[in-house]
């Protein structure tokens, strides 16, 4: 019996001794990998330029052109205003307005990068379409990626307030194709139990194909716990959301995106209860669609859905 005891105390001291270990790699992992990004983070700030406001250089929003109908473009993560620098001039040339919004706290230093929530995301974009709508017949919504996310909540929250939407790789569902041996959204879990982490970094491109698109020097690279978070609820908000949207819309994919999952931004256009909608296909490209190959291609594509649910289309 003594034996017994033994056997079970001894048992249950390697236990112990293996938990505490283990929690032990954990704190001091995660307290270097902070480490790790603060040094990186600080060398990238200094090799970067910044306008008087904090900005990004070129990073800030712009409009251009004019019409009676105005697109207002919507970002994604860790991106601005910047990406639309292809599509809106070419926009602009075919008769419309063109606002290429920046979302509260992107391209902005990265602690007031994650100072903001998905609500002040919403609260902006109300905002840029009240002030287009009161100076303008038509408003159509334009987003990519995470703002594909934005532009859903927009349309759920405030329907009718726009006249049609058109969604490039919408972030519907975060893809596992860079996600190492098990899905993102585990991922995802384990990083919220990281206390010294507040700010991590990919080393992943921006999965461009178009090798002169892949420079991210007018990206941020490191991207706060906070906005990760805010992505996902995001996304849990307007799942199983589709049929409640019933505007016109147009979805471009790339079945070679390996950011956003493709095949669930298809079953989420497969539920719009929209009266006119057209989904196309461009796999030249990688996730970045604004600005990847084929990009011009999209431009026209967009232009001609906006002429066929307006055939005057409000244009000049």
């Amino acid at each position: 019996m003594l034996s017994s005891d033994r056997k079970r105390g001894k048992w249950r001291r390697r236990v112990v001794w293996c938990a505490v270990s283990l929690l032990a790699i954990w704190f001091v992992g995660d307290f270097g990998y902070s480490c790790y990004v603060g040094i990186k983070m600080r060398q990238w700030e200094s090799s970067i330029v910044r306008d008087k406001n904090g900005i990004l250089k070129d990073c800030e929003a712009f409009s251009v052109g004019e019409g009676t109908t105005a697109i207002l473009c919507l970002h994604g993560i860790n991106d601005s205003p910047y990406a639309w620098r292809k599509m809106a001039p070419r926009l602009a040339a075919s008769g419309f307005h063109v606002r290429a919004m920046r979302l509260p706290g992107f391209a902005e230093p990265v602690k007031q990068y994650g100072s903001y929530s998905s609500e002040d995301w919403v609260n902006a974009v109300k905002q840029e379409v009240a002030s287009l709508r009161a100076n303008h017949d038509r408003v159509i919504l334009l987003s990519h990626s995470l703002g594909g996310a934005v532009s859903i909540r927009n349309l759920l929250d405030c329907p009718g307030e726009v006249d049609a939407t058109v969604f490039l790789a919408p972030a519907v569902r975060v893809a596992d194709h860079r996600s190492p041996l098990l899905p993102t959204r585990y991922w995802h879990r384990v990083a919220n139990a990281l206390i010294f982490t507040q700010i991590v970094t990919s080393g992943y491109s921006n999965d461009s194909h178009d090798p002169n698109e892949l420079d991210s020097s007018h990206q941020t690279r490191f991207t706060p716990r906070r906005v990760v978070n805010q992505t996902f609820e995001l996304i849990d908000y307007n799942h199983g959301r589709a049929g409640e949207i019933s505007v016109p819309a147009l979805m471009v994919l790339t079945r070679e995106d390996k950011v956003n999952d493709w095949q669930a931004s298809q079953a989420f256009y497969n539920d719009l209860k929209s009266p006119l909608k057209k989904i196309i296909f461009n796999d030249r490209a990688g996730h970045p669609l604004p600005f990847d190959y084929g990009w011009e291609e999209i431009t026209d594509s967009i232009v001609e859905f906006l002429r066929e649910i307006e055939p005057n289309n409000g244009t000049k």
